[in-house]
């Protein structure tokens, strides 16, 4: 990065949904850092075409990758959670912190400890994706818990209708029967995220999210000049 120029920190989205909160994260957390967003917004709806991320998939987003750096980026979030595990392989042999969507926010998850991880989504195959890989930190980092999946029906709906409150409700009245004392609740998409606050005044409990997470971990690997993966959760 340039010493005489703000940092460029380029988001790569799945969902147009997902560029408000994390574009609000990276302003609150970051705010001297400029913004670029990368909409492709076949990712998803492919994903669903294809049953997951296929090879073809995969060599897209990291070409989405190697375009931002090529522009100039000098940090990389991958918003969407189902194509996060390429963030750590990419970010292997590449110049700039590249992160996925919810790998800092799955540390703090860990840090508290909980006896069981309610994971949140409003789309089955993200709601399946992020559940197998905190499932998977959780046992890299040799912790146990119970992992409870949560499909929030009419969610995706009510996000893409820009409905806050709406969203809000129907994650409260979802979680809601399966809370219990010691439980930490995960919202697994950004699309989600602009709601924590009202799910968790709703609940009574803290909600995890990805944006906020992430976008200080990004902070901190740039400014420490530290591209490696492992890095990127210490504060």
């Amino acid at each position: 990065m340039s010493s005489d120029r703000p940092p460029l920190i380029a988001l790569i989205h799945g969902v147009s949904t997902a560029i408000e909160p994390a574009s609000i994260a990276v302003r609150d957390e970051f705010p001297e850092a400029r913004i670029w967003n990368v909409l492709d917004d076949r990712l998803i709806e492919e994903v669903n075409q294809h049953g997951g991320v296929t090879p073809l998939l995969l060599e897209r987003m990291v070409r989405l990758i190697d375009h931002v750096l090529l522009e100039g980026a000098d940090g990389v979030l991958i918003t969407c959670s189902l194509y996060s595990f390429v963030a750590s392989a990419a970010s292997a042999d590449r110049p700039v912190p590249i992160l996925g969507a919810d790998s800092a926010a799955f540390h703090d998850v860990l840090a508290v400890a909980p006896r069981r991880v309610l994971v949140v989504a409003s789309v089955q195959a993200a709601l399946a994706d992020s559940t197998v890989r905190l499932g998977e930190v959780a046992a890299e980092h040799h912790t146990e818990f119970e992992l409870v999946p949560i499909y929030v029906e009419g969610a995706l709906e009510a996000v893409d209708a820009g409905e806050t409150a709406a969203v809000a409700e129907l994650i409260a009245t979802a979680v809601r029967p399966h809370l219990r004392e010691g439980d930490a609740v995960l919202l697994a998409q950004y699309s989600l995220a602009p709601a924590s606050s009202e799910v968790s005044s709703i609940l009574g409990t803290t909600v995890y999210s990805g944006p906020s997470r992430a976008a200080r971990a990004l902070r901190s690997a740039i400014e420490r000049g530290d591209r490696r993966h492992h890095q990127f959760y210490a504060d």
